[in-house]
């Protein structure tokens, strides 16, 4: 999988940008400004491109966010339940056989 530059829930665009570090965590969304951000680095630790704790599940992550937001849902927020969501999904998008 490659990670997007861009996709749209609702009638939010969402512009995606991988970038070196963000000081503080993983990745971020920007929810009323339609951008994410994916960090590479973070505390100087470099992380893989896929499976457990990589960008891509940090993409699904982020995104997770977005669809509960524009649901108008309150789990938007809730960090436990968009880990172990974004997690599974992860998990199938790479295991998935075509």
């Amino acid at each position: 999988m490659v990670i997007p530059k861009s996709f749209v829930v609702g009638n939010t665009p969402y512009t995606v940008k991988v970038v070196p570090a963000l000081g503080g965590c993983w990745g971020r969304a920007w929810l009323d400004y339609g951008i994410i951000k994916i960090a590479v680095t973070h505390k100087k630790k470099k992380r893989k491109l896929t499976g457990h704790g990589g960008q891509h599940e940090t993409f699904w992550h982020e995104a997770t966010h977005t669809i509960l937001y524009d649901m108008g849902h309150p789990l938007y927020k809730d960090e436990a339940f968009v880990n172990a969501f974004s997690m599974r999904l992860n998990q199938i998008i790479e295991t998935a056989k075509l």
